[in-house]
């Protein structure tokens, strides 16, 4: 059975046909509105431990510290040196790899067949206005084996980011954060357009710091794609599964 678990945050973990696959895995950051990446989960990441493993494949969106944390990641290829990587130039440097370096313009998409999957980076606009936000390296990756996953990262959520994904067929997973389902102009061109048959939501804020009330707003929305036939997995805890 294929899942993906969430690691905390934006941190996926995924089993696609047999293939372990970690998503921005561990983060330590300051920001107290969103989750930082369990003690306990870094621990198991970073020996192998079940229910985890090592990855086959590690993919890095961006490098801001709710996503990436170099000195763990390090650790990681260093317990697991054949996990295979795949992130921007400013990532790899901060690792000290050179090892699929992803050299690409706004709009720009580079393919490659790692581990049994077919793994499309597109080169997206983070969301979000100014310094650090517009001008962030940011990817987003699309894998295609049985099932194909869109994974967004912090991408805007424009129709126009993904435009270059659109004629490489059905999308079956849509794995993004929480504004992709709570913005109106998402739900009336973005979602249609990619029409996945399941929507992953992670990047959640917590409870403690939610004064938007954006829990709420996405526990809304949730159940009104549900009624429109969407599959809606809300991935608001660390550890948290769900099954494709």
């Amino acid at each position: 059975m294929d899942t993906i678990r969430s690691l905390g945050n934006a941190g996926l973990w995924m089993e696609l046909g047999g293939i372990r696959v970690a998503v921005d895995p561990i983060c330590r950051h300051t920001r107290g509105v969103y989750q930082t990446t369990p003690d306990h989960i870094v621990r198991a990441l970073l020996s192998g431990e079940l229910p985890y493993g090592f990855p086959e494949l590690l993919l890095i969106t961006h490098d801001h510290t709710d996503h990436f944390h170099p000195r763990f990641i390090r650790m990681l290829l260093d317990n697991h040196p054949q996990t295979r990587v795949v992130a921007s130039p400013a990532v790899l440097e901060k690792l000290r790899l050179r090892e699929h370096a992803v050299r690409l313009e706004a709009g720009e998409t580079l393919t490659l067949n790692l581990c049994g999957l077919i793994v499309t980076a597109l080169r997206t606009v983070h969301d979000g206005k100014g310094p650090g936000l517009e001008d962030c390296y940011h990817l987003s990756f699309l894998l295609r084996g049985a099932r194909s996953v869109l994974i967004t990262g912090d991408a805007r959520p424009d129709l126009e980011n993904f435009r270059p994904l659109l004629p490489l067929g059905k999308l079956d997973v849509l794995a993004a954060p929480f504004p992709y389902i709570t913005l109106a102009r998402v739900q009336s061109r973005l979602l249609p357009a990619l029409a996945p048959s399941q929507l992953l939501i992670c990047h959640l804020p917590t409870d403690r710091y939610d004064g938007r009330l954006w829990l709420e707003a996405a526990d809304r929305q949730g159940e009104k794609l549900a009624q429109e036939g969407f599959t809606v997995h809300l991935l608001r805890e660390a550890g948290q599964t769900a099954a494709l």
